[in-house]
């Protein structure tokens, strides 16, 4: 469906591996869970969220960036670099989804 919207130049995908994700959030509430809204306690949801994004980013080619390789969270201004950076180049996924 043509809405109008021009392509875009470049999409950037900040990827976190759903145990990560979790682990955040249980900490933003101080390890209280019962504060997660509706899709935050909802972990299936989550899982095949990442799904459907990472399948629409390999198909759509878009830049995909690793906010935690070797399940480490990289500090905000590495993540932030990477960003900048990322939107030089050729476009298409950065790295390879594995299920």
């Amino acid at each position: 469906i043509r809405i109008g919207l021009p392509e875009p130049d470049s999409v950037l995908y900040l990827d976190l591996p759903p145990a990560l994700s979790r682990e955040l959030m249980h900490k933003r509430y101080g390890g209280d869970d019962s504060k997660q809204d509706l899709h935050e306690s909802d972990l299936a949801y989550q899982d095949i969220c990442r799904k459907a994004a990472m399948f629409a980013a390999h198909r759509l080619k878009w830049n995909i960036i690793d906010c935690a390789p070797d399940g480490q969270l990289l500090p905000p201004a590495e993540i932030a670099a990477t960003v900048r950076s990322s939107g030089q180049g050729e476009r298409g996924p950065k790295k390879q989804y594995q299920e």
